[in-house]
C-alpha cells in the first residue's frame, strides 16, 4: 500500500512544441509525492535509440520541469521515461510521442527525367508522387513542388530546387565544371544529420549568391552549393548538383536526405500518449475517512459473539453462586 516513504513519482506532463521547422522542445513535468528526497534519471529515446538523459533532484512533495531539445525532422517514435523501481505509479513511468501527419502530402516532381530522384521519392511511403515535364498552372494545388533541371516559376508552396536557381535569390548564379571541393558543410542542420556527405563528388555544380534569410548548408570555394530558406511566402531547399553528375545518389544516406527535405518542407504534427489526468496530478495517498465508521461498525459486529459468551458465562457464575448460597443457608436451618 502507499506509505509516507513510498516513491510516488510519475511523469504528469509531456508536450512537444515546435521551435522552428526543424526542431522541437519537449516539455516534461515530473511529480514526486513522498516524504523523502529522490534523484532519478529522465531518459529520452528516439526510435529506440538513446538520445539524451538528465538527472533531476526531487524534493519531498514537489514537481520539476525539464526541457529536452529534439533537432530532427520526419516521423519518429519519441519516448521519455523514468525508473519505476519502488513506485506504485508505474503507469506514469513512460510517455510516448509520435510525429506524424493527418494526410499524406502530394509532391509534384517537374523534371525531364530523373531515375535517382524518382526512386528515392517512391521508396518514401509518406508522399504521393506526381510528375510533369514542364511546370503547369496547378502548382499551388500540391503540398510541395520539386524543380529538377528546369526553369522554375514562382510558387506559394514549399519547393525543392535541384540544379535550378530559386526565383527568390537575388543576384547571379554561376555554373562550374571540373573538380568539386567542399569548403564548408553545416553538419548540425537536421537535413544533414543522417546524411554523410563528406565524400561528396561532382563534375558539375551551380552556386547561388548569399541572400538575406538564406542559410547555407554546403559551400564550395566558388560559392553556396546548397541552402535553405524558411520564410514567406514559402520555404525552399536548394541543391546545386545535377544528380546524374555526382556520387550523391550512390551514398547510403541519399534516400534519408531526400526524405528529410520532404519532412522539413512539409512539417508533421505531434500526437502524445495519454498522461495522468489533471484531477489525478496530486499523487499523495488519499485516505477515505468516511469508510472508517463502517469498518468500526463491522469490527463491532464481529466482536458481538464474544460479548454474548462473556455475558452467558457471567450469568452462569451468578446462578451457581445463588444456588450455593441457598444450599448453605438450607443446611444451616436443618442443623
Amino acid at each position: 500500500r502507499f506509505g509516507e516513504s513510498t516513491a510516488n513519482t510519475a511523469i504528469v506532463r509531456a508536450e512537444a512544441v515546435r521551435t522552428d521547422r526543424a526542431a522541437y522542445d519537449l516539455l516534461v513535468t515530473i511529480s514526486h509525492q513522498s516524504s523523502e528526497d529522490r534523484a532519478i534519471p529522465v531518459t529520452l529515446t528516439l526510435d529506440g535509440d538513446h538520445l539524451d538523459e538528465e538527472t533531476v533532484s526531487l524534493a519531498p512533495n514537489s514537481t520539476e520541469d525539464l526541457v529536452f531539445s529534439i533537432p530532427t525532422v520526419g516521423r519518429h517514435d519519441t519516448r521519455v521515461s523514468i525508473p519505476d523501481e519502488g513506485s506504485r505509479l508505474t503507469a506514469g513511468s513512460e510517455v510516448s510521442l509520435t510525429l506524424g501527419r493527418d494526410a499524406v502530402p502530394r509532391v509534384l516532381l517537374v523534371t525531364p527525367g530523373n531515375f535517382f530522384l524518382e526512386r528515392a521519392l517512391l521508396a518514401y511511403p509518406a508522399v504521393r508522387l506526381f510528375t510533369q515535364e514542364v511546370p503547369g498552372d496547378d502548382l499551388d494545388t500540391f503540398d510541395m513542388v520539386i524543380f529538377d533541371r528546369v526553369e522554375p516559376v514562382e510558387t506559394t508552396v514549399p519547393a525543392f530546387y535541384v540544379f535550378s536557381p530559386p526565383p527568390q535569390v537575388v543576384g547571379r548564379t554561376e555554373e562550374f565544371s571540373g573538380t568539386f571541393q567542399i569548403a564548408n558543410i553545416r553538419r548540425g542542420h537536421p537535413l544533414l544529420r543522417f546524411a554523410e556527405l563528406g565524400y561528396l563528388r561532382a563534375s558539375r555544380f551551380m552556386t547561388i549568391p548569399a541572400t538575406a534569410g538564406v542559410t547555407p548548408l554546403i559551400e564550395a570555394p566558388e560559392g553556396i552549393v546548397s541552402a535553405v530558406y524558411d520564410g514567406e511566402p514559402a520555404p525552399w531547399v536548394y541543391l546545386g548538383l545535377p544528380l546524374n553528375r555526382t556520387n550523391l545518389p550512390l551514398q547510403v544516406g541519399f534516400p534519408i536526405f531526400i526524405g528529410s527535405i520532404v519532412d522539413w518542407l512539409v512539417p508533421d504534427d505531434v500526437t502524445t500518449s495519454p498522461l495522468v489526468p489533471p484531477a489525478e496530478a496530486d499523487l499523495r495517498p488519499q485516505w477515505d475517512e468516511t469508510a472508517l465508521p463502517a469498518r468500526s461498525a463491522e469490527a463491532a459486529a464481529e466482536s458481538m459473539p464474544a460479548q454474548v459468551w462473556m455475558f452467558l458465562i457471567a450469568l452462569g457464575m451468578l446462578l451457581l453462586g445463588v444456588e450455593w448460597w441457598l444450599f448453605t443457608k438450607g443446611g444451616a436451618h436443618a442443623s
